[in-house]
């Protein structure tokens, strides 16, 4: 009886061995996608300032994903890049006067400011601190996701997502309006953990 049941206990180890594992989701680990914002992103297509956003979205095998987006890195370099859109603006302005002193002699006639004093104010109006945190409008939040044939659902939206090895693509609302303010229609990731 003993060696039977031994016996039992053994075949039910092997059974178990040889069983096939649950379907594993191919999607459970952390993406990191590097958006950049450029001047093609502002419609600018002469502007040569780039900044880097850098989104990281971590899917759980709870159905969770994570949504974080390094809004340290973004605030430190967003003045190095508002300087460079100050200065291209302004060049703009000057070559389209023909010179530095006729674009502020024409600005002070007209609002009352010089070129340099009126595109500061309009980059400091812009805020493009709050239209970039605000328009990548799932950042820093936790939301549920499921697979669904050819769709990611996440918080229940559905996008179309492509999977090759460690890169992953995504087309559609997955970031509110995000990513149409920037100028894309996709969100590449790549696998970092």
């Amino acid at each position: 009886m003993k060696r039977l049941l031994a016996l039992l206990g053994v075949l039910l180890l092997i059974l178990g061995a040889c069983a096939p594992e649950p379907e594993k989701d191919p999607l459970v680990g952390t993406w990191q996608a590097r958006i950049p914002v450029d001047g093609a992103a502002l419609g600018v297509s002469d502007f040569d300032g780039r900044l880097e956003v850098n989104l990281t979205l971590t899917f759980g095998a709870d159905g969770k994903c994570t949504f974080d987006l390094d809004e340290e890195r973004l605030r430190g370099d967003l003045p190095g890049f508002e300087g460079a859109l100050t200065d291209y603006m302004l060049q703009r302005l000057y070559r389209q006067a023909g010179n530095q002193q006729a674009a502020d002699a024409a600005m002070e006639q007209s609002v009352g400011m010089t070129c340099a004093e009126y595109v500061a104010q309009l980059v400091a109006d812009m805020d493009l601190e709050g239209m970039l945190l605000g328009s990548l409008a799932k950042t820093n939040a936790t939301e549920d996701y499921r697979i669904e044939s050819d769709r990611l659902v996440i918080a229940e939206k559905a996008v179309a997502y492509t999977l090759q090895g460690d890169s992953l693509k995504l087309s559609g609302d997955v970031l509110g309006q995000g990513l149409a303010l920037l100028g894309l229609t996709e969100l590449e990731l790549t696998r970092i953990g």
